[in-house]
């Protein structure tokens, strides 16, 4: 069986799917040559019937090299390069100086990250993150402010504005929750019916606990920005994260009442912070929400002209000259009013219309992955770019708290073009690699033991 199996796996060109394609032929013939056995057969026949069934190893592995392979979604990379060109006109009608240079640069780094195995973050995830998460609070220590950025991070020759940069963090948060996952299942195993119930919760509800601290801690950097709208973003996106975890049943927990209380605590939570950090936020944080909620005051002028936009708007046509007068950030923030109101509301139902279906498309896609670290990670891209689109819609219709934010892959700003980009690159990836990996893959990492002889 080893002889065929390694012939077989010689006609495997892509060497990390072979692993995979050993295991499913492996407990294939190892079933097979049990139900030889049972039809009486001696041990020696069974292995060789099995073999005999499995056909030739050329044809067999030929076969199979042709499916265990990455392969690019190339409809989805040619569909957002023309969405990329339909934002570099956008903006070239609003003047926008730059704006070209950065999509085509963040077009690039998507297709580069796209070629990039995800599966070694999952490797690292939490080891990752712990960087990651330690980078963003020296952005914050550092204080650079650069091009209106108040807190920035230099990655090379780019300064990535930390309000988009730590959106970056959701995709690895999957990693982690998948990371989590794994160990709880060790966890489980390893379990004794001799250890004492004290012992036996530790082992069921360390990993969840982990989880959680992995999401609380990146909410708590965006409250010291402060930032109370990426808080909520991440927050959000990462319960729903843990969420479809804990429904696909990843931990062997009583998944209904986690997900209840989990809800329960996140609808409590953000009041309870707001609460906290109400006198550390900025006047114009603090002037707006209290604004929006009375619907007065001078903090409410751009919601009420929001407002009006909406109930004034036009199918077609409308007064650019105008709300270039009223409104500010009409390239970035407030891109889809001056779209919707300026040139009519056509052209914002397309807009949302295209958006809709690119999200819609990519949550499909990542939710059918059989792999689960992929699905998690590409779910956490996707998540955070919806909400991001929901909240700057919601902002632009006078339904929401203004608040930092932009539409994705329309708006000006090479930093929320940057990482709009990585992470439908992330998304590229998970389906790239689709084919390749099974339903778990390799995250433990190798431990090195030194012994001296003395």
């Amino acid at each position: 069986m080893e002889e065929y199996l390694n012939l077989l796996l010689e006609q495997i060109r892509y060497q990390k799917a072979r692993p995979v394609i050993r295991e499913e032929l492996q407990s294939h013939m190892e079933e097979q040559i049990e139900a030889n056995l049972a039809a009486g057969m001696s041990a020696m026949e069974a292995q060789k019937e099995a073999v005999r069934d499995m056909g030739s190893p050329k044809e067999a592995g030929i076969a199979l090299d042709k499916i265990h392979r990455p392969k690019n979604a190339w409809g989805m990379i040619g569909f957002m390069a023309a969405l990329t060109i339909t934002a570099i006109v956008i903006q070239s009608m609003l003047g926008t100086h730059g704006f070209a240079r950065y999509a085509v640069l963040s077009f690039v780094v998507m297709l580069a990250v796209c070629y990039f195995d995800y599966t070694l973050i999952g490797r690292f995830a939490k080891i990752t993150a712990g960087a990651f998460c330690v980078l963003c609070i020296f952005g914050i220590c550092q204080r650079n402010y650069v091009n209106g950025m108040s807190y920035c991070i230099r990655l090379g020759f780019l300064n990535v504005s930390l309000f988009s940069f730590m959106m970056l963090y959701v995709p690895l948060y999957g990693a982690v929750l998948y990371q989590c996952s794994r160990d709880h299942k060790e966890k489980m195993l390893l379990s004794k019916e001799t250890d004492g119930k004290f012992q036996m919760l530790y082992r069921k509800y360390k990993d969840l606990v982990k989880a959680f601290f992995w999401m609380a801690f990146p909410v708590w950097i965006a409250l010291r920005i402060p930032s109370i709208s990426l808080a909520f973003m991440l927050l959000l996106s990462m319960s729903i994260l843990l969420t479809i975890v804990l429904c696909k049943g990843w931990f062997d927990l009583k998944a209904r009442r986690i997900v209840a209380a989990l809800w329960s605590v996140i609808l409590l939570v953000p009041a309870a912070l707001l609460g906290i950090f109400w006198r550390s936020l900025p006047v114009y944080q603090t002037d707006r929400l209290k604004a929006f909620v009375t619907g007065g005051g001078s903090a409410n002028y751009l919601t009420n002209v929001l407002r009006e936009c909406v109930k004034n708007g036009r199918l077609f046509g409308g007064e650019r000259q105008e709300l270039s007068q009223k409104l500010p950030d009409l390239n970035s923030g407030f891109l889809y009013t001056y779209l919707s109101s300026g040139y009519g509301m056509i052209l914002g139902i397309a807009l949302c219309t295209v958006l809709a279906a690119l999200l819609i498309r990519t949550f499909v896609i990542c939710l059918k992955l059989k792999n689960r670290l992929g699905m998690i990670m590409g779910l956490g891209s996707v998540l955070i770019l919806g909400i991001n689109v929901m909240i700057n819609i919601l902002e632009n219709m006078g339904l929401f708290p203004l608040s930092q934010t932009f539409l994705p892959f329309f708006s000006a700003g090479g930093s929320c073009i940057l990482v709009c980009y990585t992470l439908m690159g992330i998304i590229l990836s998970v389906y790239r690699y689709k084919n390749v990996y099974s339903v778990h893959v390799h995250t433990k990492r190798p431990k090195i033991r030194m012994t001296i002889d003395l």
